[in-house]
């Protein structure tokens, strides 16, 4: 009896304890394993500037979206009843001969083009405003983007006029400024859609941002292009196109540019 109850002492001091404590663990280990619950948390990214983007900097600019949806369904509703309106501003930007019923179109051509004219003043102004980013409410980085260009707007269709009134005779002067006002409704077929699209995506697409400059630097070589088929007649007017080209295509665009960096950085003061 005594031999037997030796047996089992040694064999139960077999057992070492490193074996004892890994057995109890995997038990409390299996346990625990079995007795959580895992719940998945979505972690916002680690992103520089991702407060730029959140749903608050929206706020204020309902106007703005106000504003294009009305004029763009008042653009559709004269579209709709007026289909070759837009073969019309095309030809408005390519011909240069005087068409021979003017008077019958004229006036709801123009006041078309004038509808489609201010909606690329808003459609420019978010262009713009996207191009500069500024660190500012966007409702009042908006407003003063979309002041610069209707001021843009207004002070070459003056400019236009004067210059076409003093170098050249009325008939030219009519069709310079109508083909102003119809290159800037073609650019609106993008960047209207571009604008939209600036305006409610979180982050502004640079591709987006690109595009509508082209859009802008197409539409104004066509019309560079009809004035320099309108107004050139000798060879010394490549000078006179050269200083037209500085003083009336290059520089309004640098000073507006300018204007809107100085305005929007004055605003966030």
């Amino acid at each position: 009896m005594k031999q037997s109850e030796t047996n089992i002492k040694v064999d139960t001091t077999a057992v070492s304890a490193p074996d004892v404590v890994s057995a109890a663990d995997s038990v409390v280990a299996d346990t625990t394993v079995r007795d959580t619950t895992y719940v998945l948390v979505p972690v916002a990214p680690d992103v520089p500037d991702l407060h730029r983007y959140t749903a608050e900097d929206n706020t204020g600019i309902s106007w703005i979206l106000t504003i294009l949806i009305a004029m763009f369904t008042l653009v559709a509703i004269r579209y709709r009843k007026n289909s070759r309106f837009l073969s019309a501003v095309l030809k408005e930007v390519t011909n240069i001969r005087e068409r021979s019923n003017q008077l019958d179109d004229t006036v709801r051509e123009v006041s078309f083009m004038l509808i489609l004219n201010l909606l690329w003043v808003i459609s420019s102004g978010i262009l713009l405003y996207y191009t500069l980013q500024p660190a500012m409410d966007k409702g009042l980085g908006l407003a003063l983007c979309v002041g610069c260009t209707l001021v843009y707007e207004i002070g070459l269709t003056a400019a236009y006029t004067l210059c076409g009134s003093v170098f050249s005779t009325p008939r030219h002067t009519r069709m310079w400024v109508r083909g102003f006002w119809a290159a800037q409704s073609l650019a609106i077929l993008l960047m209207f859609p571009i604008a939209i699209l600036l305006i409610c995506t979180p982050a502004p697409a640079v591709w987006a941002v690109i595009t509508g400059w082209i859009a802008f630097a197409l539409t104004k070589i066509l019309f560079i292009w009809k004035g320099f088929r309108i107004f050139f007649e000798k060879i010394t007017s490549w000078v006179l196109f050269l200083y037209y080209l500085c003083s009336l295509e290059i520089v309004p665009v640098i000073v507006v540019y300018g204007a809107a960096v100085f305005l929007t950085s004055e605003g966030m003061r």
